[in-house]
């Protein structure tokens, strides 16, 4: 194949680099044999012109061995020079291709598809990339014009963004899922993983492929399945839910005191049912793009104070104080109401769940740059370093005192999350163990600009 027929020639490159017999001479004697050579070729050409002028010399001896010792006292430390740069480069050049003959040796026995290009254009890939997009072997991926008829289309704009911002250096994820295009055009899911490396010393981007099509069917059926019971689930329990609280609250008659005490047992897990069935109904619509998200402004300071009023209850039900501490004045961002609301209730209720008896929890915004950053800090016990790296994943929770405070669903950070990056905002957090947590999310401001002319529908009709 062609790339294998290629490792030869490079190999042999390799061992006979520029300057290949340079190693065998210490760095001064070659230069030595340099000058000697160069001194008899000159002492030679002078001889021969006196001979053919028939000229006679009468200078003193020592002019007269002039030309014997002065290329040596003069070019021996030129040529040293010479000859050393000579060695560093030739040796340098040895050790990138003997680097890069290793890299191929590598990647042409892996199951990976490992491809290299720059600006997009394909300059090796090795047959497992090629056979995973559907081609015979590397030769049809290096025949491509850009790599980017090997995405679908709603993808290509992205992964042109980020190949040309990282080929730059700059610093972002590695890691994406992407939706790509075999060869005969079926559409399949696939795991790149991208990294800044040098190829025939200059920058190119390593792209490495993996095919997750069959994890990603896996995954809607689950879904799929999930969604389905727990739509089946969620009329039953919410009925029974609410005959229970019928009862509890005296509607049906007085009940024994034994009786009431198993009724509230009963009514307060069939509500975490309800929790549990809403969480997960709500995460599976926005994960899978059926949530209608209706966007306008909404002013900052306004929906911190909604945000406080809506968890002020079950704050005080643990003597706990909301405080909100700042807030850009007339500062808006474009976002669902409903939908922030929920984000707040998820971060202030994990706030109130993990926070000390009569603490205080601090809500507020900031501007940063052109964001305003929210942020509701706690009190609290932090978050154990070995948790970190999974807050925000399906059904995670950690371990607290706090035992019947701090129970959940542990979906209520993963809809945060969501929701979040549907408003093309991030997430995250800082905590120290012992003195506390903040969670915030980042929201692009809002600015209305300047009208330099009156609208159309304000003018009047005549």
């Amino acid at each position: 194949m062609a790339d294998s027929s290629k490792r030869e020639p490079t190999a042999d490159r390799a061992k006979r680099g520029s300057g290949h017999w340079l190693p065998r001479l210490g760095t001064f004697w070659a230069a030595l044999a340099i000058t000697a050579g160069v001194t008899l070729i000159t002492n030679a050409f002078v001889e021969a012109v006196y001979w053919i002028e028939g000229l006679e010399r009468h200078q003193p001896w020592s002019i007269d061995l002039m030309p014997v010792y002065m290329p040596f006292l003069i070019g021996t430390p030129i040529i040293y020079l010479l000859v050393r740069s000579i060695r560093r480069s030739s040796g340098a050049e040895r050790d990138r291709l003997a680097s890069e003959t290793r890299f191929r040796d590598l990647i042409e026995g892996s199951l990976q598809g490992v491809c290299v290009h720059r600006n997009l254009i394909p300059v090796f890939s090795n047959d497992a990339f090629a056979k995973l997009f559907g081609f015979d072997d590397a030769r049809d991926i290096h025949s491509l014009p850009s790599l980017l008829v090997l995405f679908a289309p709603e993808e290509r704009a992205i992964v042109a963004q980020n190949a040309a911002r990282r080929l730059k250096g700059d610093d972002m994820p590695g890691v994406f899922e992407r939706r790509a295009l075999r060869k005969d055009g079926t559409t399949i899911w696939v795991q790149t993983m991208v990294r800044r490396v040098l190829w025939a010393g200059e920058p190119a981007l390593q792209l490495t492929v993996i095919d997750i099509t069959q994890r990603k069917t896996i995954d809607q059926m689950k879904n799929d399945f999930i969604s389905t019971v727990s739509h089946e689930l969620r009329t039953p329990l919410t009925s029974i839910a609410g005959s229970l609280g019928l009862i509890a609250a005296g509607m049906a008659g007085g009940v024994s005191p034994e009786a009431m005490r198993l009724i509230d047992i009963a009514s307060n897990n069939s509500d975490r049912l309800v929790r549990l069935i809403n969480d997960i109904l709500d995460i599976e619509k926005i994960e899978s793009g059926r949530m209608d998200i209706e966007f306008f402004p909404i002013q900052v300071w306004s929906l911190l104070e909604m945000a406080a009023e809506a968890n002020r209850g079950f704050a005080e039900r643990y003597g706990i104080a909301i405080d909100i501490v700042t807030a850009p004045a007339e500062a808006r961002v474009i976002g669902g109401i409903d939908q922030l609301m929920q984000v707040f209730a998820n971060l202030l209720s994990n706030a109130i769940k993990h926070s000390p008896m009569r603490g205080h929890i601090q809500l507020g915004a900031e501007r940063r740059n052109d964001t305003i950053r929210f942020f509701v800090t706690d009190h609290g016990r932090g978050i154990p370093e070995d948790f970190r790296h999974r807050i925000f994943t399906k059904f995670t929770r950690a371990l607290d005192d706090n035992a019947q405070r701090a129970a959940g669903t542990g979906l209520g950070l993963a809809i945060c999350k969501a929701l979040v990056e549907k408003h093309s905002g991030t997430i995250g957090f800082t905590s120290t163990v012992g003195e506390g947590s903040t969670f915030y999310f980042d929201l692009p401001e809002h600015r209305v600009p300047e009208a330099r002319e009156p609208l159309e529908s304000s003018r009047p009709r005549h």
